[in-house]
């Protein structure tokens, strides 16, 4: 890295530290000075002139002042309990759009793990950041991303005839079919909510803490388990025979090393696991020849080269695994509702309600990238008896 090169980049990191919102931890801040070090670096390390060093510079002002203009727009939650509390009071309803940070612009607000934060956007605009609960989630790895519609159409490969093959001089081309189908995604709906008390409204802590709540424990957590469930719908069950009987005591990770296989066979390349925690934690009290199938990188446990997914979603003893970028979700219309409900103007109550609505869907060519089966089950078809 060059003298002129690195003081242009400190001078922009110095900006941007002081852009970032005074609400954020010591751990975030470093973590998004280092991800915007890390961007510029491999975007501009190469750069020799002083032309370059201009272009350099004028870049990283123009994404400075972009982070400096999204920044102000951050508030916190409590501004919004206490923006909201007297209509709330007077028995108003009060909703709030659920976005990512990511559609709201606000770029600076980047965490090293890259798990989706979200935000409150309110009629006039204002953005409230949430700080959201750190859950390994499905969510975080499949493609997500969001919509304006309530449906989506889209066009689906399904297996065709022919294939691809060496052809002799003289002799008819090999042909292939390949069938396309116009297919429609409609949104489903997913609610969580809470109950808050009359006289807990001037707690504007403790109402910001339900807020995050719903949005976290409730909402989150509801949207992560249907699309699991959805998936594994989905998903081809375990039927490889290859190796039926030939596995000498076979175990968990032998039913894992098996599954696999199905997986790469179907010409995909299966990159997580998704199993209960209890069934994880066999793994640690496998037997000793297994260990070295076992490795954790970075702080993530690996299983046959399949990074894990640990979900109290997942059923005791059943597995899935596949490439789980092939599925896609899209989300439609998520929010926050603080109102009326039922018995609450008798009891005098609250209800805090997180709604989203869900578009999901997989390509039928892609299905077979996902393989789920019962560990017990596959152990016993690949056993060799004794």
């Amino acid at each position: 890295m060059s003298e002129e090169f690195k003081k242009a980049l400190d001078s922009a990191l110095d900006a941007f530290k002081a852009s970032l919102p005074a609400t954020m931890s010591a751990d975030e801040v470093k973590n998004a000075i280092q991800a915007k070090s890390d961007e510029m670096t491999a975007k501009f390390e190469g750069v020799a002139t002083k032309e370059d060093l201009a272009n350099l510079s004028s870049e990283l002002t123009e994404a400075i002042n972009k982070g400096k203009t999204s920044v102000k727009e951050v508030k916190s939650v409590n501004e919004l309990v206490s923006k909201s509390i007297a209509d709330v009071k007077a028995k108003k309803e009060v909703s709030f759009e659920v976005k990512a940070v990511g559609d709201m612009t606000t770029g600076n607000v980047v965490v090293a793990d890259a798990t989706p934060r979200l935000s409150l956007l309110d009629a006039q605009g204002n953005v409230y950041g949430i700080n959201r609960t750190l859950i390994d989630s499905i969510l975080s790895y499949v493609d997500l991303g969001s919509t304006d519609k309530a449906s989506i159409t889209w066009v689906d490969e399904v297996a065709g005839e022919g294939s691809v093959g060496a052809t002799t001089e003289g002799q008819k081309k090999n042909q292939i079919d390949i069938d396309f189908k116009e297919k429609v995604a409609n949104a489903t709906k997913i609610t969580g909510f809470v109950k808050v008390t009359e006289e807990s409204l001037d707690d504007i802590s403790y109402m910001s803490g339900e807020i995050n709540r719903v949005l976290n424990e409730k909402l989150y957590v509801k949207k992560s388990a249907d699309v699991l469930a959805d998936i594994i719908t989905n998903a081809t069950a375990f039927n490889l025979t290859d190796f039926n009987g030939t596995v000498p005591s076979a175990d968990i990770i032998d039913a894992i090393v098996v599954a696999t296989a199905q997986s790469t066979m179907s010409g995909f390349q299966p990159k997580h696991i998704v199993m209960h925690p209890v069934d994880i934690a066999k793994f640690q009290l496998a037997k000793s020849s297994n260990i070295p199938r076992i490795s954790t990188v970075a702080g993530v446990m690996e299983v046959n080269g399949l990074k894990v997914i640990q979900s109290l979603q997942a059923t005791k003893g059943d597995f899935i695994l596949g490439d789980f970028s092939k599925y896609r979700v899209r989300i439609y219309k998520e929010k926050l509702i603080i109102g009326l409900d039922g018995n609450d103007l008798t009891q005098n109550k609250r209800t805090i309600i997180g709604e989203t609505r869900l578009i999901k869907y997989v390509s039928s060519n892609e299905k077979t990238s996902f393989v789920k089966g019962t560990f017990a089950t596959i152990q016993a078809a690949i056993n060799k008896a004794s």
